[in-house]
């Protein structure tokens, strides 16, 4: 394949360039002459060992220009290849993964095509759900760039002191989920506004409350709600398999997948003793929605949500019908799962931020599991991941003054991403 335009100028120049080093008196520029023209020139100063010196720097140069035009050139990875793209959650910064998507959209286009699987967590499933009704086209990624404008700490409760501080005197610190009910409904929408079920195979994931919950209520507060690290020792949780027990005697998996059809038809080829979590249908929009709400719903985020429609879950031996979830921290990429099914998927994760060591170490307290160990475990998988900045919390809290804006964060997520993809 050979570039056009500027960039094809540039690497012809190089060339042309570096022969001229070497040749010193060459009067006949690569681009423009002939090989006999050039070899003429080396051999006027050096004779027959000119003649050898440019014949093997001339195929050296020509290796090089070759390896840059494929450095430059869009990935791809053959025409059969799937792919699964997790939408990872990082609270108010999804900004960063429409930078993501737009730098794979130009260097790995089969990336987001109808070979792609889609997942999300946490605040990921917005754009999780955003993507499998809209697709991955440039009016999309505008239409996600807008959603992700909208997400900043004045809806998202993402200060931790303030928490920390509600908690002290017996108060909730989580915000009504209608809080960002508007947020829902966009990232529910196809490209004509109307209510979605993607057909795009997507799986949303959430942690299942009524199964990590591990909190002693206080006599402390009225409401009954947890002190700071209440929590009592008697469930375990099997990591391998993401069971948890309690005394020996299962409770069920710590986590369930939300799936639209296209999806159910790939997992559902997975037993349940074979798969990490449960499977809940979206059968409907209405569906979608909850998905997202579950998913969102994350500890001293937003509320548990409450499941109304246990029928949709697929058989299980959990006992309890009970069913709660409290947000997507306990898994944060669909890729071993997948890979049951789809062996060779290409797996792709947009980066995560780890939690502060005492959010951590709260959550793993009243929830049972640590989702920073979670995050490093589920993540050693990934075929392509993109990195964020290990200050990335305070980095971009875009509230903040002095901190990147959403489009800022946008192209830092481009940044990394084309980085990731050109190691």
């Amino acid at each position: 394949m050979t570039i056009q335009g500027p960039k094809g100028q540039f690497l012809k120049a190089l060339q042309a360039r570096l022969v001229d080093i070497f040749s010193f008196r060459l009067t006949s520029k690569l681009r423009h002459g002939t090989l006999t023209n050039v070899a003429a020139g080396f051999g006027g100063i050096m004779g027959v060992r000119g003649i050898f010196v440019f014949v093997i720097f001339y195929s050296f140069s020509s290796v090089l220009q070759a390896s840059i035009q494929r450095s430059l050139a869009p990935t791809t990875l053959g025409p059969s290849k799937k792919f699964l793209i997790n939408f990872m959650g990082k609270g108010i910064d999804g900004a960063w993964d429409v930078g993501v998507v737009k730098a794979l959209r130009e260097a790995m286009p089969d990336a987001l095509s109808e070979n792609t699987f889609i997942a999300g967590n946490s605040s990921g499933a917005l754009l999780a759900s955003h993507f499998a009704c809209q697709g991955f086209t440039p009016a999309s990624l505008a239409a996600a760039a807008e959603l992700v404008r909208q997400i900043n700490p004045n809806r998202i409760p993402d200060k931790l002191p303030a928490k920390i501080l509600k908690l002290a005197f017996g108060h909730v610190p989580e915000a009504p989920i209608e809080d960002i009910a508007d947020l829902i409904q966009l990232a529910s929408l196809d490209s004509s506004g109307a209510a979605c079920l993607p057909t795009i195979p997507l799986a949303i994931i959430a942690s299942n409350g009524d199964i990590l919950d591990n909190r002693i209520p206080s006599p402390r507060f009225d409401n009954g709600f947890p002190s700071l690290n209440e929590g009592e020792d008697i469930k375990q949780m099997d990591w391998s398999s993401f069971e948890v027990r309690r005394e020996g005697h299962l409770l069920g998996k710590a986590c369930t997948y939300f799936v639209n059809q296209s999806m159910l038809a790939i997992l559902g080829n997975l037993s349940y003793e074979n798969r990490r979590c449960e499977i809940r249908m979206i059968a409907t929009p209405a569906d979608l929605v909850f998905a997202i709400q579950a998913s969102v719903a994350e500890p001293t985020y937003f509320p548990a949500q409450r499941e109304l429609s246990p029928e949709m879950i697929l058989p299980s031996p959990s006992e309890n019908k009970d069913r709660f979830y409290v947000g997507g921290f306990i898994l944060n990429t669909l890729t071993d799962d997948l890979r049951k099914v789809v062996a060779d998927v290409y797996s792709i994760g947009t980066g995560y931020t780890p939690l502060n060591g005492r959010a951590d170490r709260l959550i793993a307290t009243w929830f049972l599991a640590s989702p920073n160990m979670s995050g490093s475990l589920t993540t050693n998988g990934l075929s392509l991941k993109i990195p964020l900045p290990e200050d990335m919390a305070g980095l971009v809290s875009h509230s903040a003054a002095g901190n990147p804006s959403p489009e800022e964060i946008m192209q830092l997520g481009e940044v990394a991403t084309r980085a990731a993809l050109n190691r």
